[in-house]
């Protein structure tokens, strides 16, 4: 098997743009706010006009709780429209998640949401990178955050009450976790990207941890 090229590589990296984007026209407000934008992009062929909508979400925080002692993880069930009309299974697992409020950074919002989403603080938390879950629909943007929790101390339900959350965390070893993403039973896209970094890094996790923030 070739191994990577070091220019291979440099290709596969995300670029900036030289767009010139309007101003926005709201389309719709409500939990989020949906815009239209006309946008100007230089091409090959000269410089081509588009327009495109977006749903404005901002930054947002994925957590994967883990207990190592225990060899566990914990995801939740929870509530989504679009899974219940695509495929008929609203009741979806995924990784804790939610958005940072305007005056929180990207940690301080872990923490928060893995409380009120499992009933449990981390432990450690460890950033591992960003992701974008629908880029052609939205500017959400995600940052993965690996967390050691005790699994002891997670709750039957939990949620936030103001944004009407009726979440059940799910404990779960590490192993039934894996087999499970194998299987395909998955459809949450931050769930299967969470657990499929798990199975590549597993043996690394005690050192992880160890370096991580408290």
């Amino acid at each position: 098997m070739r191994r990577p090229d070091l220019d291979d590589m440099t290709r596969l990296v995300d670029l900036p743009v030289e767009a010139r984007i309007s101003a926005p026209q709201t389309i719709g407000r409500g939990y989020r706010s949906y815009e239209k934008y006309e946008i100007s992009l230089p091409g090959k062929f000269g410089t081509s006009g588009i327009e495109r909508d977006v749903l404005r979400s901002g930054l947002v925080v994925g957590i994967l709780p883990i207990d190592i002692s225990r060899n566990e993880v914990v995801l939740i069930r929870q509530f989504r429209l679009g899974s219940h009309f695509a495929l008929g299974k609203g009741a979806m697992i995924e990784i804790p998640a939610g958005r940072a409020g305007p005056q929180e950074t990207a940690d301080q919002a872990a923490r928060r949401e893995c409380h009120e989403e499992v009933g449990v603080s981390p432990i450690k938390l460890c950033p591992l990178f960003q992701i974008m879950p629908a880029p052609a629909l939205s500017d959400e943007c995600m940052m993965l955050y690996a967390v050691l929790i005790d699994a002891a101390q997670v709750k039957a339900r939990a949620g936030c009450a103001e944004e009407q959350e009726d979440i059940e965390p799910i404990r779960v070893s590490i192993d039934a976790a894996l087999q499970t993403l194998r299987s395909g039973a998955f459809h949450n896209s931050t769930v299967i990207i969470a657990l499929q970094w798990l199975a590549l890094n597993r043996e690394t996790l005690p050192t992880l941890f160890d370096a991580a923030i408290t």
